[in-house]
């Protein structure tokens, strides 16, 4: 015990001129413990015959403790005695006793979680209140545990059961504890699936392997067997169980899994090996309708579900299988009879046998076709002629009874089906409103004719194969009044006739007049450029079109000769046709309007040039998927294409001005441009300069078109042939 003054000590009060002194000590120890303590008056002799004349107490009003629970366990006294003369003395001595006790210090959690004997485990306590560090230590831990003495953080795998105290103490020496329990290892549930293994059968190879769990990931199994059959074996250290059962019987499969102590979990499965029953093969028949989708399941008894399927012989009719479930599905058209053997397996492997007998009767068969308005007369069905919508047509059998009705489709087609093979004739009505007649019958190829007798509305008869489909049995219809059309295009030339590549303008109106000028009809040209105008009475009649239509284009040159049916009849000023004189019946089809573009274009040709003359020749074929290049006047690429087909390429739309054309040097398969500008026409010579693969500028004028912008290539390879005959 060591005691100090504290700073500051002095008188505490004054009271009649005597002095009554506060002492304050400072109390630097850890255990209990007392001090004396003597006030002496410098310079004066306790003994210096003085009487007691006051007796304050003292007060310690202040300890000031280096640790906690610190208390002053007395009051001290101090006599005061005076000297004769007045003079005042201070002495005589007190003892002040103190005790310090140790701060609350708590350790948690309290107690620690437990473990298991066998599992990893692992506690970090903590420690509260005192004086920091603390010192950690552990009483009883059990075996595979330690603890860090500086954390207290417990970790291992212990290796015994018991009980620990985990005690933390601090600086001074002060201290709690925790408690931590390890529990004796107790075995899982060892589960193994599946619980029963599928039965065997004497004679029947078997081959099962059953799974252990429970014991916690990477655990170690060992297998083990009670009572398995004759026959079978099994791997102690997978589990799988194989062979060929000689024997009936049922055997235990065992999994063992062995804990730290030595203790033994366990979980088993059952295997039960059987004798198939005798099963007498079973007969059975089939229909099968031809062409006709079927879906049959068969099935089984006896025995133990599920079953597994298969064709053991014979085989099923084309086009039909069956499913290892037993579903026999899908369609033939292959007439006959089929012997087909299929064995059902249990689930105890043992079989069953049905011979079946398939008969595929014969295919329905189905009839049509067409009922058209034959525009022009010919008794033929033409490309623009249209079908007509519900008309009636009746099913004929060989003896004449009718046995069905239908009607014709929005396009004028007619179907009758599911048909009994055999002979069979169509009726049609003789006439149709409005005013229309049955064509000429028999004309032209059986596909495209009218079958229809025009006296009696009846076609001959047909015979039905088998599944045969006859869609030739049609029926033109033409009406006596008079009609005209016909067709307005895109003369992409601009040469005033129709040609094979250029297309029908789509939804152009058109508008009929009669001789005094009078508009009586309107109609818009269909997907392809065709318009017409029915059930006209025989007069003069002209058509007009809009002399420029939306996308600016604007009619052409019209009745350019020889052939009227093919060139434009419209005048580009006031987009009237001529007046044209219809006689009853008549179907006038070349009133036509050709359009051309007010915006120029070029084009047009990348060949072959098999005979190296530089020349385009007929037998020259052209080259598809060249690209093509258009370039401006100051030499700028404004636009690609490639060739088509059959090597024409070409660029519209394109605004008055100048331009060039840029081709490849050479092509992948090796060709290279043939020699510029050779013989005397540029329709038909090569017009890109071989070097640089560029045409000359060409000039273009409001709506014109410039296709003699070519180019040939040929193979730099040589090659050699030619003809071997025989001289008679």
């Amino acid at each position: 015990m060591a005691l100090q003054s504290a700073a500051g000590s002095g008188l505490f009060a004054n009271k009649d001129g005597w002095s009554i002194w506060r002492i304050t000590f400072h109390l630097s120890t850890s255990g209990p413990d007392s001090v004396s303590a003597w006030l002496t008056p410098a310079g004066q002799d306790a003994a210096s015959g003085l009487t007691q004349s006051f007796n304050p107490e003292i007060q310690v009003v202040d300890h000031q403790p280096l640790i906690g629970g610190v208390n002053s366990t007395s009051i001290a006294k101090l006599r005061v005695a005076t000297k004769p003369g007045g003079n005042k003395y201070y002495y005589d001595g007190t003892t002040v006793s103190f005790t310090a006790t140790c701060p609350v210090i708590t350790v948690t959690p309290n107690p620690l979680s437990s473990g298991t004997v066998g599992t990893a485990y692992t506690a970090s306590p903590s420690a509260s209140g005192g004086i920091a560090p603390y010192t950690w230590t552990a009483t009883g831990l059990p075996a595979g545990l330690s603890i860090n003495p500086s954390t207290g953080a417990i970790s291992g795998t212990p290796t015994i059961d018991g009980n620990a105290t985990i005690t933390a103490t601090d600086a001074n020496g002060c201290f709690d504890t925790t408690s931590l329990t390890i529990n004796p290892f107790s075995c899982p549930v060892i589960t193994v699936t599946p619980a029963t293994l599928p039965s065997g059968m004497i004679g029947i190879a078997y081959d099962q392997t059953p799974t252990a769990s429970g014991a916690g990931g990477g655990a170690t199994y060992n297998w083990s067997s009670t009572g398995l059959p004759a026959g079978l074996t099994l791997n102690a250290t997978t589990g799988q169980v194989s062979g060929t059962p000689t024997a009936t019987g049922t055997g235990t499969i065992t999994a063992t899994y062995t804990g730290p102590g030595g203790e033994l979990c366990q979980g088993s499965t059952t295997l039960e090996v059987t004798d198939c029953p005798p099963y007498p093969p079973q007969n059975a028949a089939m229909g099968i309708d031809c062409g006709v989708v079927i879906s049959k399941q068969l099935t089984a008894s006896g025995g133990t579900a599920p079953y597994t399927w298969s064709v053991t012989s014979g085989s099923f009719p084309p086009g039909i299988s069956m499913t290892s479930g037993g579903l026999v599905a899908g369609t033939t058209t292959v007439l006959g009879t089929y012997s087909v053997q299929v064995t059902a397996i249990d689930a105890n492997a043992c079989p069953g046998v049905v011979n079946i007998e398939i008969t595929v009767d014969p295919c329905p068969a189905s009839l049509g076709d067409f009922v058209w308005k034959d525009l022009n007369r010919n008794g033929v069905q033409d490309a623009n002629e249209p079908g007509i919508e519900n008309v009636p047509v009746t099913l004929y059998d060989a003896v004449g009874t009718a046995i069905g009705t239908t009607t014709t489709n929005a396009v004028g087609y007619y179907e009758f089906t599911g048909l009994t093979p055999g002979t069979y004739s169509v009726g049609f009505p003789l006439s149709l409103n409005p005013s229309c007649e049955l064509t000429a019958v028999n004309i032209g190829s059986d596909a495209l004719d009218s079958d229809a007798d025009p006296v009696t509305g009846m076609t001959q008869q047909v015979t039905l194969a088998s599944g045969e489909h006859n869609p030739t049995l049609d029926a033109g219809y033409f009406t006596p009044k008079a009609s005209l059309g016909d067709f307005v295009w895109k003369d992409l030339n601009r040469n005033g006739v129709q040609d094979a590549n250029e297309p029908g303008i789509e939804n152009v109106p058109v508008t009929l007049h009669n001789s005094a000028g009078d508009a009586i009809g309107y109609t818009t040209t269909n997907a392809v450029g065709y318009y017409n105008f029915w059930d006209l009475d025989p007069g003069d009649y002209y058509v007009s079109v809009p002399t420029t239509l939306p996308d600016g284009c604007i009619i052409g040159t019209p009745d350019v000769p020889p052939d009227d049916c093919v060139d434009s009849d419209g005048d580009p000023v006031t987009g009237e046709s001529a007046i044209t004189t219809l006689d009853p019946g008549e179907n006038e089809t070349c009133i036509d309007f050709g359009f051309i573009s007010p915006k120029a274009s070029l084009g047009d040709y990348v060949w072959k040039d098999l005979n190296l003359n530089n020349v385009q020749d007929a037998n020259e074929p052209g080259i598809q998927g060249v690209t093509v290049t258009l370039y401006d006047a100051g030499g700028a690429a404004i636009g690609t294409t490639s060739t088509d087909g059959t090597g024409w390429y070409e660029f519209v739309n394109l605004d008055p001005g100048t331009y060039s054309v840029g081709f490849p040097t050479a092509l992948v398969d090796g060709c290279v441009l043939v020699a510029q500008d050779q013989g005397l026409d540029d329709t038909k010579d090569s017009d890109a300069n071989s070097s640089t693969g560029r045409t000359i500028d060409v000039v273009l004028t409001e709506g014109e078109h410039n296709p003699t912008i070519d180019a040939g290539y040929n193979s730099p390879k040589a090659s050699l042939g030619d003809y071997v005959w025989k001289d008679l």
